[in-house]
């Protein structure tokens, strides 16, 4: 059904990224999403669904996915832009995420992507640097030599994300203590 839809990895990422954030709000609660060109020759993307975020993407990434048919793009004035995913959009996430792949990788992929992508490697460089020291650990040749470092250094990247979220939200009544990292992330999904 969507043999002719041909992508760049990234057009892709950014596509799965919106429209993952879009799948947030109750269909009835959605709004368009606003792209606006900056001085240097990015967009911005601004929408509720990013929490308040921006997302700074290549003008020629919406286009794509435009031409595509995975977005309706409209243009109301120089350097300004809304757009909403089309349906054949939503359908293209859902058949992407549900090719023939087991359960594991449809939830493993989308995770990946975000911790993979831009915004969570600059917000959050200590929890990135340590996920990747892991990865590379894993996969090393020795890595069954290697598995309790692999485990203290997920340890370590889930702590510094859970650290990094309180600091940036400072929810109330939360517990400081890197190794109840979880306990740590509740109060801040709560508030989210």
């Amino acid at each position: 059904m969507f043999d002719n839809i041909l992508l760049e990895p990234e057009q892709v990422t950014l596509f799965f990224s919106l429209v993952g954030r879009l799948k947030e709000i109750p269909r009835d609660k959605r709004v368009k999403f606003i792209g606006s060109r900056t001085s240097i020759g990015t967009v911005i993307i601004l929408h509720p669904a990013l929490l308040g975020e921006t997302q700074s993407v290549l003008p020629a990434d919406i286009e794509a996915l435009d031409y595509a048919g995975l977005l309706n793009v409209t243009y109301s004035g120089p350097g300004s832009f809304t757009f909403s995913v089309t349906p054949t959009g939503m359908k293209y996430y859902e058949v992407q995420h549900q090719k023939s792949k087991p359960p594991s990788e449809q939830i493993e992929e989308p995770i990946r992507h975000f911790v993979d992508g831009e915004l969570f490697r600059s917000r959050y460089p200590t929890t990135f640097a340590k996920w990747s020291k892991a990865e590379s650990h894993l996969w090393s040749d020795d890595s069954r030599d290697q598995l309790s470092v692999v485990g203290h250094l997920c340890r370590e990247s889930m702590q510094e994300f859970a650290t990094a979220l309180v600091d940036r939200y400072k929810p109330l009544n939360c517990d400081t203590d890197k190794s109840h990292h979880i306990s740590m992330c509740s109060p801040v999904i709560t508030a989210r």
